[in-house]
């Protein structure tokens, strides 16, 4: 496999306007650090791991996920400000969102976030409250190959593309909000007790074309036709039919609307395409056990060329 690194632009908060981050990042999905995001919250000072996760346990507009807390925003509001550009994104005209699209992560050292890439072709603005994380990312255009049906990335060894992937990487610092686009593989491990708060919504308007984003249209519209959305891995299990309805904050159809222009023979050909790789993640398995029952995803950082 051969990579070449991109560099991820890092920008102060006072450089960042609504209509630079709209060109030069949002619309084009492209990624950015913006530094200087806290300055001046209440929770540089307030928040500590141990008391902010007893208040988001006790707290009735909070629901916890397997790996974050959701919220509606409200919780807290007065330690932090939404930055404008932030704000500005997640309004209607720019973006479906959910009636809960704010999220906490509360992570010790060594803690891993595998290779994947988000679902329901979510952009997320991930602040790092307190303390550092170290980020890999792919673009979408150059994918990493991922499980059959599924937005997580198979282990290195097997099925890895030939061609040249282009990757980043950084640490995030406290202060640093990190805007992750749509479909953008990523693993983030956390080198420091974090606190992270995350916005996340889906942009309106015709996605940036790229390989994973026609692999993404092919198996979405797999989930429209009869008895294939059950083969579909994402959050909520394979072929979770609540996933479906929820997709992007649109539901049904908003997947109607991505796969327009795909046809039901391009998600039928996907399928085909899935389950050979399937059969090529046994067959490539150093041990030949089945993968599916072993580590999901290879966890460290991309073997560089």
């Amino acid at each position: 496999m051969k990579t070449r690194q991109i560099t991820v632009p890092r920008i102060h908060q006072k450089d960042m306007d609504f209509d630079r981050f709209y060109e030069e990042f949002f619309k084009p999905e492209l990624p950015v650090i913006i530094a200087g995001v806290t300055d001046g919250w209440g929770a540089n000072t307030k928040w500590n791991a141990e008391a902010l996760l007893n208040q988001l346990k006790d707290s009735k507009s909070t629901v916890k996920r397997a790996l974050w807390y959701d919220n509606d925003g409200q919780f807290l509001s007065e330690d932090y400000a939404v930055p404008s550009f932030v704000s500005r994104s997640l309004e209607a005209q720019y973006s479906y969102t959910r009636d809960k699209n704010c999220r906490f992560w509360i992570h010790p050292p060594g803690n891993v976030t595998p290779w994947h890439y988000d679902g329901n072709y979510l952009y997320v603005f991930n602040v790092q409250v307190k303390g550092a994380k170290e980020w890999w990312m792919v673009s979408p255009d150059t994918p990493l190959a991922s499980f059959p049906f599924s937005n997580i990335t198979a282990p290195f060894y097997c099925r890895q593309p030939s061609r040249e992937v282009a990757y980043a990487t950084f640490v995030a610092e406290e202060g640093d909000m990190v805007f992750l686009p749509p479909l953008w593989l990523h693993r983030v491990l956390t080198l420091k007790n974090s606190i992270n708060l995350n916005w996340v919504g889906t942009k309106k308007g015709a996605p940036t074309r790229s390989k994973l984003d026609a692999r993404e249209k092919e198996i979405l519209k797999l989930a429209t036709l009869p008895g294939f959305a059950k083969l579909i891995i994402r959050m909520g299990g394979a072929g979770s039919m609540e996933y479906f309805k929820q997709y992007g904050g649109g539901g049904w159809p908003l997947i109607r609307e991505l796969t327009a222009d795909t046809s039901s023979l391009a998600a039928l050909s996907r399928a085909a395409k899935e389950l050979s790789g399937a059969l090529s993640l046994r067959m490539t398995d150093k041990d030949g056990a089945n993968v599916w029952k072993k580590k999901l995803t290879e966890s460290g950082p991309i073997p560089v060329s």
